[in-house]
């Protein structure tokens, strides 16, 4: 299915929102695992897709959103590609290319206090093939991926990874003419975990196309402003026009990295290298690292 886009696959002519799901909406599926399930949700002029209210349990996998029918081009949404907003928006952003788009791939605000969204194995800011940048972001924006208010968010996870590329829940963030993701405020159980952030999907250089080259994300790689217990963990970050990680939270946090490779190749042997791997300003109380080999950040 192809929304906001022509029947050609590159030319937009879009809606306001491509798709809009609101109110008690719960477990919908947009897309599905298979390509001839996926929609090409592009050329909107406010939205891919947007989820507000009490819309939980909705799934949105294996689409181009932003991009044109390859996947290898953009068509942006005039905003964002996906959005999650309101008390009990929730559910999963999985399998799914989100670039191209003028301010962000994704922003996730205000789930409720028991809720939290998944983002696991999306190609964000990149072709389909995740070895060209298409990207997200104006320079002077802000990050791809915003995350507000929304405790519990899982970016990444654990499941089908391979060494030496980014597979499974792993979340190529990569190629945008701004940072990769901001956490923002209540951060409570947010995990950032096995994504590769500034590199190409083999983890072994930075997308081809992006301006300025020889680097992946324009800005951080990560950005976490919270105050509350929140793990960066398993990452590869590195490529970024700025900081690696940066924690900037004006006070007490509980933020952990542990175990990430900043600065280096997927494979740890040669660099890739960031502006700064880690910076702290302001804040006390961050855990780089831990008592175990497997904590240790290379």
């Amino acid at each position: 299915t192809v929304i906001g886009i022509a029947a050609d696959g590159i030319t937009a002519a879009g809606n306001a929102a491509g798709v809009y799901i609101h109110a008690s909406s719960i477990s919908n599926t947009i897309g599905g695992p298979l390509p001839s399930e996926r929609n090409i949700i592009s050329g909107n002029s406010v939205y891919g897709v947007r989820l507000v209210a009490t819309a939980a349990a909705n799934l949105i996998q294996g689409n181009y959103i932003g991009t044109n029918r390859a996947g290898d081009g953009p068509v942006g949404n005039g905003q964002t590609g996906v959005t999650f907003e309101g008390p009990a928006a929730v559910g999963t952003i999985r399998g799914n290319v989100i670039s191209g788009n003028t301010v962000r791939a994704i922003q996730v605000g205000s789930t409720a206090a028991g809720g939290g969204v998944i983002i696991a194995g999306n190609r964000i800011g990149t072709s389909a093939d995740g070895l060209s940048a298409v990207p997200n972001g104006t320079p002077g924006g802000q990050y791809a991926v915003l995350i507000t208010n929304a405790p519990r968010t899982v970016i990444g996870g654990t499941s089908g990874l391979t060494p030496g590329a980014c597979t499974g829940d792993c979340n190529l963030i990569s190629g945008n003419n701004v940072g990769g993701i901001l956490v923002n405020g209540e951060g409570t159980g947010v995990l950032i975990q096995n994504n590769f952030i500034g590199t190409d999907i083999l983890g072994t250089g930075v997308p081809a196309g992006h301006v300025p080259v020889g680097v992946g994300n324009t800005t951080d790689g990560i950005g976490m402003n919270v105050a509350e217990a929140a793990i960066v963990e398993g990452n590869l970050l590195s490529g970024n026009g700025d900081d690696g990680v940066s924690s900037s939270f004006a006070g007490a946090t509980a933020l952990i990295i542990r175990g990430n490779k900043i600065g280096t190749n997927a494979a740890g042997t040669s660099g890739i290298s960031n502006r700064r791997g880690v910076r702290i300003h302001n804040s006390t109380g961050v855990t780089i690292g831990g008592a175990t080999p497997a904590e240790a950040n290379l």
